[in-house]
């Protein structure tokens, strides 16, 4: 992960659940420790993401909080990437 002033971080983080239509992952530093959780649901011509992210503690939020928009959009923009070429069968939950 990259920071706003340039540095670059390690960024470890463990999947905790994959599903269909749903991916749960855990981010672990230890300042830095959040989760997120991932809903994707097919609406025919469209795609629904439900993304939340979940601080665990104050410090981890302050931590985070100026990386957050910049680093979900990078986020954001891969999974678009991903959808434009998965079958959209590939999306549907059982």
């Amino acid at each position: 992960m990259c920071g706003q002033d340039g540095t670059t971080e390690s960024n470890r983080g463990v999947l905790e659940s994959i599903s269909p239509g749903r991916v749960a992952s855990r981010h672990l530093k230890t300042v830095k420790e959040f989760i997120v959780e991932i809903l994707i649901r097919d609406l025919g011509d469209e795609t629904q993401l439900v993304w939340k992210q979940t601080f665990l503690t104050a410090d981890s939020y302050e931590a985070c909080k100026a990386d957050v928009p910049r680093c979900d959009e990078e986020n954001f923009d891969r999974l678009e990437r991903e959808f434009a070429v998965m079958a959209p069968c590939e999306l549907e939950a059982p």
